[in-house]
């Protein structure tokens, strides 16, 4: 039998006894104050800009300030830096280099780019903003914090901005995630003891069977490590030894459990006993009639799961609890009830993904029964979804579910699920949809369904045009016992 596999991204687990882990414990600590230190710093700065300046767009790689004459910004750290223009420049053969440079910069490197490429054409794109980039704000930090080292702040300040823009998640029709920003007055401070790094700060030494970590001196720590899980499945498991690498590290407080736990990011290989011969797309929404719509695509026909009253109870108490420890009615709960909260918000969390196990699996048991493939409507961990965190459970469980049942799946991004023709692929705006109601009709071609089938439709077609580039057959042949 010819069995086919699909590469996925998952984090591989390697676990640190307690006993043995009290220096990363402190690095822990200090990780944590480090970064409850600089978000503060950070989410004032980004307020103080969006109150002077009208457009403004935060990125990954720094702020962006279009319909601006300033040559100049105010750092938080009191001076001066100046703003960068989107810059192309020839590299040879048709083909060109992207960059923001300084004013400055630009003047020094247009005779370096003439010495080596013989040519000094430059075309700047104005329209795209000025920028202050990431290293001006990662320097600005350094100048305030100069104890710590420069690839440590870099590490700390994009962790600290990351979880900043994460409550754009949170934005709502009425706000915009610019007012959500300027009305925030708590900054999102990390409670649990963690080191998170994309910087190289970790290290699998094989040989010793140790774990290496650079601290904030760029002194290296090092502390045992145990296998727990089998490596059988890690493409090239050799690649994740020996070299210096991002990770995250959490340390386990519960005094029960022995173990804390390291975890990196690697590709893995998921093995399935079939390729799919059709697909069946399942849309998970808020409303409770229609909390979940399948279909499938190979018979062309859809059914809807409406939300019992018991998952309905846990979505309430889920998002009772939610608002009650939001930062708006910090005043009305202390720091223990805040904690109690979140202990009974996590026991519902459980709770959800056994109740998801539950109703999942006589489905997926079928369709393996029936050789279908299942395309699920996946959002990212953490986002804010409007059901209580069911959708979040869903995404999580579904996944382990299909590689532990056999179910060849694919992950489709939610986007523009609603708005495409699951026939023709015409996208239409949120104006259209909304005039639409509850039935679907494409402007283009004129198909008609229910507007969740044809939302489930269109992921499992997604699904069924993608999938060849995520699985692969193996060649793997089982001979018959003679």
């Amino acid at each position: 039998m010819t069995k086919v596999t699909k590469e996925v991204i998952r984090g591989t687990h390697f676990f640190i006894p307690k006993e043995h882990a009290e220096a990363l414990h402190k690095q822990a600590q200090l990780y944590v104050q480090h970064t409850n230190n600089m978000t503060p710093y950070i989410l004032s700065y980004y307020q103080n800009i969006l109150e002077n300046y009208k457009d403004v767009s935060l990125t990954a790689t720094g702020v962006i300030v279009k319909n601006v004459d300033d040559a100049f910004i105010m750092g938080m750290d009191g001076k001066r830096y100046e703003l960068a223009v989107d810059t192309n420049y020839k590299k040879g053969k048709g083909k060109t280099a992207k960059h923001w440079w300084t004013p400055s910069q630009l003047n020094d490197k247009s005779q370096d780019i003439a010495k080596v490429l013989g040519n000094t054409e430059l075309e700047i794109y104005p329209d795209k903003g000025k920028k202050l980039k990431d290293t001006q704000i990662k320097y600005m930090l350094k100048s305030i914090f100069p104890e710590l080292a420069q690839n440590y702040i870099f590490d700390v300040r994009d962790y600290c901005t990351n979880r900043i823009s994460s409550r754009q998640r949170n934005k709502t029709p009425n706000k915009s995630f610019h007012q959500i920003l300027l009305e925030t007055v708590r900054p999102p401070l990390l409670r649990n003891l963690t080191i998170h790094s994309k910087r190289l700060r970790f290290k699998l030494d094989r040989a010793n069977q140790r774990l290496l970590y650079k601290d904030h001196n760029d002194e290296i720590i090092s502390v045992p490590y145990e296998f727990h899980t089998p490596l059988n499945d890690v493409i090239n498991p050799d690649g994740l030894f020996d070299k210096w690498c991002g990770g995250n590290y959490v340390v386990d407080l519960k005094r029960k459990h022995r173990y804390n736990q390291f975890t990196v990011m690697c590709n893995k290989l998921q093995t399935f006993d079939y390729m799919p011969i059709g697909w069946s797309g399942v849309d998970i929404n808020v409303s409770r009639i229609h909390a979940l719509t399948f279909y499938d695509l190979l018979k062309q026909y859809a059914f809807v799961w409406e939300r019992s009253d018991y998952a309905q109870q846990m979505i309430e108490e889920r998002s009772e609890i939610t608002n009650q420890i939001a930062d708006k009615n910090k005043g009305a709960c202390n720091a223990k009830v805040r904690a109690r909260l979140r202990k009974k918000r996590d026991i519902i969390s459980v709770r959800q993904t056994k109740y998801c196990r539950k109703i999942f699996t006589p489905f997926l048991n079928t369709l393996k029964g029936n050789k279908m493939g299942l395309a699920i409507d996946y959002v990212s961990f953490g986002a804010s979804c409007g059901n209580g965190g069911l959708q979040e459970s869903i995404c999580k469980v579904l996944p382990d579910m299909c590689h532990e049942i056999g179910v060849p799946y694919h992950l489709v991004n939610p986007r523009y699920t609603s708005l495409d023709c699951s026939e023709c692929g015409h996208r239409h705006n949120t104006k259209e949809k909304n005039k639409m109601k509850d039935t679907f009709v494409c402007k283009s071609c004129g198909w008609t369904l229910p507007m969740h089938q044809d939302a489930a439709r269109t992921i499992a077609t997604r699904a069924q045009n993608g999938h060849d580039l995520n699985y692969h057959y193996t060649g793997v042949v089982e001979l018959a016992d003679t």
